[in-house]
C-alpha cells in the first residue's frame, strides 16, 4: 500500500521529462549534518546536545549545547551554506532558546534572531541577529518531501543475498550486493534493518547505495552498517550510502549509523550518525560526523507539492476523479 501511495503522487509527471541527477543531492541541506526541515505535525526543531563535526540548521527553534564545524576538511557542498558572502554553520529559523555552542569552523557564523542561546566563535565567525533567514525552509521542505517519496518508488536493482551467505565474514550477516555500475537500489523491511548486521558488498568505490525502507511508523537501525565486511565509521568510505525512509514518523539509530539518512516526515533520535541527517525534527543523538553524501541519485522530474503519508490517499482520490471526468468527456464526444 505504501508503494502505491507514493506512485499516485508522481505518476502524472514521471513521463513528462527525463530524470535529472542532482549535483548537491539535498539542495541547501547538503551542507548540513543535522537538518530539521519541519512538517505539518512537527515544527522543525532541534533539541539536542551533541558534538556535530559539520553544521546544523532548523526551520524552527534550536535548543542545547553543541560543538560545531570541527570536521569540515571534506566539505563538498560547503558553498550551499554561504549566503551573501557569509557562511552559516548554525541556522535557527525560530531562534536559539538555550545553550552555549562552540563554532570551530573557519569563519563559520550563526543565525538566530531570538532566544538566550550564545556562541563562542573560534574561527572568526559572528552572529547574525536580524534580516531574512538564510535558508528558504518552505521551498526546501517541498523539494525534500518530493525527493524522499520519489526515491521510494525506484525499483530495486541491487542483489539481496540475505543471511547465511556472508561476504567472507560472519554467515549471519544480512548481505546486499551492489551489482550495477552506478546507482544501486535496495528495498528492505524495517524489521530486517532493526535486527540484522547489514553488510553492503561493493565492487567499485563509485557505486551509490540507496536503501529504501518503506515501512510506516518507527524505523530503527539496530546494528552498525558494514561495507565489504568492515565498519567505516567517521570515514569517507560511507559517503555514497543513503537510507531513505519516506513513510517513517520516527527514525531511531540504536547503533552507529554509517550512512546519510533522509526521513523528512520523521523525528530522528538515537546514536551516532555519519553524513547528512535530515528529518522533520531532531531529538537527542550522539556524535554527528561530517561525511556529506556525495552519491549520485535521481531527482524527481518535477517537484510538485507532496502530501505527507497520512494524506496521500486523498491525492489518489483526486487523481481518480480527474481520470473519471476525462473518460466521461471522451464518451460524450464519441456519442455525439
Amino acid at each position: 500500500m505504501t508503494k502505491f501511495r507514493a506512485m499516485v503522487v508522481l505518476t502524472a509527471v514521471i513521463s513528462a521529462s527525463p530524470i535529472v541527477c542532482k549535483a548537491d543531492p539535498f539542495g541547501a541541506a547538503s551542507a548540513y549534518n543535522l537538518f530539521a526541515v519541519g512538517s505539518t505535525t512537527m515544527a522543525g526543531t532541534i533539541n539536542d546536545s551533541a558534538d556535530v563535526q559539520g553544521r546544523i540548521a532548523a526551520a524552527s527553534t534550536i535548543s542545547g549545547t553543541f560543538t560545531l564545524a570541527a570536521g569540515l576538511q571534506s566539505d563538498p557542498w560547503g558553498a550551499d551554506a554561504t549566503v551573501g558572502g557569509v557562511t552559516y554553520d548554525f541556522v535557527a529559523g525560530g531562534g536559539y532558546t538555550s545553550g552555549i555552542s562552540n563554532i570551530n569552523g573557519a569563519n563559520g557564523s550563526a543565525y538566530k534572531t531570538s532566544g538566550s542561546g550564545a556562541f563562542n566563535f573560534n574561527g572568526g565567525g559572528h552572529l547574525v541577529g536580524s534580516g531574512p533567514v538564510p535558508i528558504d525552509f518552505n521551498t526546501l521542505r517541498t523539494q525534500l518531501d518530493a525527493e524522499t517519496i520519489y526515491l521510494g518508488t525506484l525499483g530495486a536493482n541491487g542483489t539481496i543475498i540475505g543471511t547465511g551467505n556472508g561476504n567472507g565474514g560472519n554467515p549471519s550477516w544480512y548481505v546486499i550486493k551492489a551489482t550495477q555500475p552506478g546507482l544501486n537500489v535496495f528495498t528492505i523491511s524495517a524489521a530486517i534493518l532493526a535486527s540484522n548486521q547489514i553488510d553492503i558488498v561493493t565492487t567499485d568505490p563509485s557505486q551509490t547505495i540507496l536503501i529504501n525502507v518503506l515501512d510506516s511508523g518507527t524505523v530503527t537501525v539496530g546494528q552498525s552498517l558494514l561495507l565489504n565486511g568492515n565498519q567505516y565509521f567517521n570515514d569517507e568510505h560511507t559517503s555514497k550510502i543513503l537510507i531513505n525512509a519516506p513513510n517513517a514518523t520516527n527514525f531511531v539509530g540504536n547503533a552507529e549509523v554509517d550512512s546519510s539518512v533522509l526521513a523528512p516526515f520523521a523525528l530522528i533520535t538515537g546514536g551516532d550518525f555519519d553524513g547528512n541527517v535530515i528529518g522533520a525534527a531532531i531529538g537527542a543523538t550522539g556524535e554527528i560526523h561530517n561525511i556529506e553524501f556525495d552519491g549520485t541519485i535521481p531527482s524527481p522530474p518535477t517537484t510538485p507539492p507532496v502530501p505527507e503519508p497520512g494524506t496521500l490517499a486523498l491525492v489518489g482520490t483526486g487523481v481518480l476523479s480527474v481520470a473519471t471526468a476525462v473518460r466521461r468527456k471522451k464518451k460524450a464526444i464519441a456519442q455525439s
